[in-house]
């Protein structure tokens, strides 16, 4: 009986260390298998199909290369549009300034105060500027033909930034 215990492990130990050696044969093989499929497919990764077509890695690199333009493009108009805004801006108080310079101080202040959408109605209109002008005493005389003037090329300008 004791025999058949030892015989009965003997032949348990071999049938592992079978097992162990068939498994280490079976994984080198398929890893042998999976590097040659990947080699495969880098190499037509990389291949072109044909003569007239490119290869797909040079297609996919195309397109990455447009998109990322793409971005690019879109980062700098934004940039532009932010610097012309500035200067649209800017350039806006100053016709602001201009045109409330031939107007007397308290009018000028007043206009000053009045909220952006308003000072742009009253900009856009020069007739108004004269008449608020005139209804407190400015503009009598040259300097209203001056004023009117300024005026209209203040008009053309509200025009362009419009």
């Amino acid at each position: 009986m004791f025999l058949a215990i030892l015989l009965t492990l003997a032949c348990s130990f071999l049938v592992q260390c079978a097992t162990i050696i068939l498994a280490g044969r079976w994984l080198r093989a398929k890893e042998e298998e999976l590097r040659a499929e990947l080699g495969d497919m880098l190499h037509s990764l990389v291949t072109p199909p044909d003569e007239k077509t490119p290869a797909p890695l040079a297609q996919y690199a195309d397109v990455i290369a447009t998109l990322l333009a793409a971005r690019f493009v879109q980062q700098v108009k934004t940039m532009l549009a932010g610097t012309a805004s500035g200067e649209s801006r800017a350039e806006t108080g100053m016709v602001v300034a201009e045109s409330m310079a031939g107007l007397p101080p308290v009018l000028g202040v007043l206009a000053q105060m009045l909220p952006k959408n308003l000072q742009k109605k009253l900009l856009s209109n020069p007739q108004m500027v004269g008449a608020l002008g005139s209804a407190f005493g400015a503009g009598r005389g040259n300097n209203h033909t001056e004023s009117h003037t300024d005026n209209g090329t203040l008009q053309e300008r509200m025009r362009r930034q419009g």
